[in-house]
């Protein structure tokens, strides 16, 4: 009668999809093993001890003290307090099913023998019918390749400021605006003293400057992005916050990307460099993983805030009565004078600009000195990519130009 209760009372507590699993098997035999939800096998199983101990108790005339049966009682006993502590156990099976069944619709699955099911318990816990064999990949799906998948994945670097400090190894940077400002005198100062280095430009710069775009190229020096018209990205200038500003989202910040990328593909004939600098400096991690996810690594300028020094060159200053101006003797003395205490300038990259407001007092007027300065020192003057595959923790970082060119095609 108790078994009967208890098998009534499972097949209550079958779900409509186990009932019609069941049905639709009319092959099935007897002695084929079936995976219940665990609450449920845990309540026939207390059934079960419980059906048995009320028949035992129908000849046991009443509960006798401990002392007059030498102990006969323990196992009741502790049957009774076993059951209490489970209680809690049941409630939180019972939130468990219930979750399951608003989450994923679980069917009963059929095994031919006891081992099969004890292996499937240990290596997935319960193994469905229904899922698969095998993790699918997403380039296995129509139109989609490894190239387009792998940059959507990639973690993102940290800001890239500094290289190795073991290595004398330092690159002066510039970047370009909209107008071109001393960029002919920089460049014959560069090629006079064999110096590579890294050049981040607008799209503006390169469409008004063509011919110094491609010397540039020809001279050796890698080109970076410096997005298309040199866009505020940030509310830095307003409150020193780097917050998002409510138009820069990451289809605005990829379209000034690739049309810059593009116009430098047209006029060069070939691809920038998979790094950019933000304008101004504004920039923040949502918006470098937006570049990074589209093949575009983020460079800043080394900065020591412990020591309150800057290889930001102060160029961009043209207003004397400013408290950030300096002259230009001041702005070399403050490239050549960075990390005296320290490590000096390994690793190094310096902010320069090729255009300037200035009428007096331009850094391109010094710039020949601060570089026969520094190979006096031992100094050697490289690309920002360089500094970057220096390091082993950036190294694995860079983009390839593979990811550029299947962002600009998204």
């Amino acid at each position: 009668m108790e078994q009967n209760s208890i098998k009534s009372f499972i097949k209550r507590k079958l779900r409509p999809s186990q009932a019609a699993f069941h049905k639709a098997s009319p092959n099935a035999s007897s002695s084929s093993y079936s995976v219940k939800p665990f609450g449920l096998q845990l309540k026939a199983f207390f059934l079960c001890l419980f059906a048995s101990k009320w028949k035992s108790r129908k000849t046991t005339a009443s509960l006798r003290p401990l002392s007059e049966s030498g102990g006969a009682q323990l196992p009741l006993l502790f049957i009774l307090v076993a059951t209490f502590l489970s209680l809690p156990l049941f409630f939180n099976l019972g939130n468990a099913v219930a979750d399951s069944k608003s989450a994923v619709p679980i069917e009963a699955t059929s095994y031919s023998n006891s081992k099969e099911v004890l292996k499937t318990l240990r290596d997935d816990n319960i193994k469905l019918n229904h899922r698969p064999e095998r993790n699918v990949s997403l380039t296995s799906l129509p139109g989609i390749t490894e190239r387009t998948v792998s940059p959507i994945y990639r973690p993102t670097p940290p800001d890239f400021k500094r290289g190795s400090l073991v290595r004398k190894e330092v690159s002066f940077t510039f970047d370009g605006g909209s107008h071109r400002g001393q960029t002919a005198q920089i460049l014959h100062i560069l090629r006079q003293r064999r110096v590579k280095t890294t050049l981040f430009l607008t799209g503006q710069f390169i469409q008004n400057n063509p011919a110094l775009v491609r010397r540039m190229l020809s001279d050796g020096h890698e080109i970076g992005n410096h997005l298309m018209d040199h866009p505020h990205l940030t509310t830095y200038s307003k409150n020193k916050r780097h917050r998002r500003l409510p138009h820069v989202d990451r289809a605005f910040l990829l379209r000034q990307l690739h049309q810059t990328a593009r116009i430098y593909t047209k006029v060069t004939g070939e691809k920038l460099a998979p790094i950019w600098r933000a304008p101004y400096g504004e920039v923040n991690k949502e918006l470098r993983s937006w570049a990074y996810n589209a093949g575009y690594m983020h460079i800043g300028w080394t900065t020591d805030y412990k020591r309150k020094e800057s290889l930001d060159s102060l160029d961009w200053v043209s207003d004397p009565a400013s408290r950030l101006y300096r002259t230009s003797t001041q702005m070399k003395d403050r490239i050549l004078s960075f990390g005296k205490d320290s490590h000096g300038l390994k690793g190094g990259v310096a902010l320069m600009h090729l255009g300037t407001y200035r009428r007096t007092e331009k850094l391109a007027s010094r710039l020949g000195e601060m570089i026969d300065t520094l190979h006096t020192r031992g100094y050697r003057f490289v690309k920002v990519s360089t500094l970057i595959k220096a390091r082993k923790k950036t190294a694995a970082y860079l983009p390839t130009t593979d990811h550029l060119r299947v962002a600009q095609t998204d």
